[in-house]
């Protein structure tokens, strides 16, 4: 057989991504909110029980998010516009579960995260942390 047979037609993409348990931090966050824009075909994230706090959400936020204006939803309750960072223009649009919970969010991080991703009526978002009984 010739090496030119054995290669696929199409390079495989990675669908599925379950980094549970990795003390990810915000670096990594970053690293990671790459990785969803130059991997568009990712369709499931999980990053739970990490060490994410609001700068690393933010980041993979604006991978995933359909706004253009990271203070769409602080203008929109009222608020001071903050500085969250560059406009938000690229996304991951095959995404459709992201599971961030046992993170060190604030609530109000996690409330922006709801209501920016309101718009991907395709998207399933866990961010809130069960209770442990």
């Amino acid at each position: 057989m010739r090496p030119e047979e054995m290669r696929p037609e199409e390079p495989m993409a990675l669908m599925e991504l379950d980094l549970t348990g990795n003390e990810i931090t915000d670096k990594g966050a970053l690293a990671l909110s790459f990785v969803l824009q130059s991997n568009p075909k990712l369709n499931g994230l999980v990053l739970a029980h990490n060490k994410i706090t609001d700068e690393g959400a933010l980041a993979l936020l604006s991978s995933i998010a359909y706004t253009t204006e990271p203070e769409a939803t602080e203008k929109q309750r009222g608020q001071p516009k903050k500085d969250t960072g560059p406009i938000l223009q690229q996304h991951n649009t095959e995404l459709k579960e992201l599971t961030i919970t046992g993170n060190l969010l604030s609530e109000q991080m996690k409330l922006l995260m709801q209501e920016t991703l309101l718009e991907r009526d395709d998207l399933i978002l866990q961010v809130l942390d069960a209770p442990l009984f």
